[in-house]
């Protein structure tokens, strides 16, 4: 199962960038938004992390031959020394958090806020429901066909149906003790959503 209407801004994300280096982790990176001849030149590397091995095997056939992309396993991201070893300064989550339940997504999250050892880093969470999965479904029909269809099909996905979808899970109230928190327009190109960024409080 993946999710192929996915359009996500890159000239947009270029403006969230940290350093002239950075290093992105991509988790829950699917098969792949990036497109390898209009990533900007302050990406140094581009770690991508998904559980789904279909995904992965999918976004290593479309990026073999572009060193600036690395395919890491989760123990490998939690290794004691992975942060400071690869100088990760970004943490992409894009359109991952709605599968993810709130205490789950708060313990992560602050998990990455400990794990990073550089100066200035952020989390950019993109694609985050404003909606019900059912109001969505009415306003991508009036306001985007293709991702409309595109939904309509993993509706009757087996494995999609049967995974939770979390409208309200990033607890922003709790996570102001441990962030700055700033929100912006989608880098998705369904307007309707929105991205979240979180940074050193």
């Amino acid at each position: 199962m993946f999710f192929k209407a996915n359009k996500f801004n890159e000239k947009r994300f270029r403006n969230f960038l940290v350093s002239k280096k950075n290093i992105i982790l991509d988790y829950g990176a699917g098969i792949g938004v990036w497109d390898i001849n209009n990533i900007n030149v302050k990406i140094k590397n581009i770690l991508e992390k998904d559980p789904n091995p279909n995904a992965i095997k999918v976004a290593k056939k479309k990026y073999n031959k572009d060193k600036r992309f690395i395919f890491i396993s989760k123990k490998k991201m939690f290794e004691k020394h992975f942060f400071y070893k690869n100088k990760v300064n970004i943490i992409l989550l894009n359109s991952v958090i709605q599968y993810i339940p709130r205490k789950k997504l708060n313990k992560m999250l602050i998990l990455f806020k400990k794990k990073f050892r550089v100066r200035h880093w952020k989390i950019i969470i993109t694609d985050v429901p404003i909606h019900s999965r059912f109001i969505e479904i009415i306003l991508l029909m009036l306001f985007d066909l293709s991702r409309f269809w595109h939904a309509i099909q993993l509706i009757f996905n087996k494995d999609y149906y049967s995974t939770s979808f979390y409208k309200d899970n990033l607890d922003l109230k709790y996570l102001k003790k441990e962030f700055n928190i700033t929100s912006f327009k989608n880098l998705n190109f369904f307007k309707f959503r929105k991205t979240i960024i979180l940074k050193k409080n």
